[in-house]
């Protein structure tokens, strides 16, 4: 089977406070022994995607997608953002995401690589924008890549207190 290029999707900018984090750097550079640490590519275009995230460019993540991109978002049923993407629908997270809430801080804190496969455990707060309600959490996402893009990406977060704030 032969792979497609995904269309291009509308997207609009994800509204956030937040500025990107440098903490990838100073994380990954407590690694080494040595001090003397290169990164991997893979964790450049981690750093690289969260960057692009917190400033809104949603092109560019999506430039980063391998053809065969699948999402996981954890979650029970009526938590709306919750299912399966794929590299032909995750526009329409983004689009949920930038009409439901405003992050403040979005922060990847700890990194775990193993080849092609990277863990990124995380902080979130902010702001349903529907409620004006605060949120925070933690979050883990696991990641994989092909060819240099991003194929698979597992969500677990605390979609609770997000909720929460999106309907109270």
């Amino acid at each position: 089977m032969k792979a497609t290029q995904a269309k291009p999707q509308e997207t609009k900018p994800i509204k956030t406070k937040a500025t990107p984090s440098h903490a990838t750097e100073r994380e990954l550079s407590e690694v080494s022994m040595e001090g003397h640490f290169e990164l991997s590519p893979q964790l450049v275009l981690v750093r690289q995607l969260y960057e692009a995230f917190t400033r809104g460019d949603i092109a560019y993540i999506l430039d980063n997608l391998h053809p065969d991109f699948r999402c996981q978002i954890m979650g029970k049923a009526g938590i709306p953002y919750a299912g399966e993407y794929n590299s032909s629908n995750i526009g329409r997270l983004f689009r949920w995401l930038s009409d439901t809430y405003e992050f403040e801080e979005f922060r990847p804190e700890r990194f775990f690589e193993n080849g092609s496969e990277v863990i990124i455990k995380g902080y979130m707060k902010g702001i349903a924008l529907g409620t004006g309600n605060a949120f925070d959490g933690k979050w883990v996402l696991a990641i994989e890549f092909r060819e240099n893009k991003l194929v698979f990406l597992e969500d677990y977060v605390d979609t609770l207190q997000a909720y929460k704030a999106m309907i109270s």
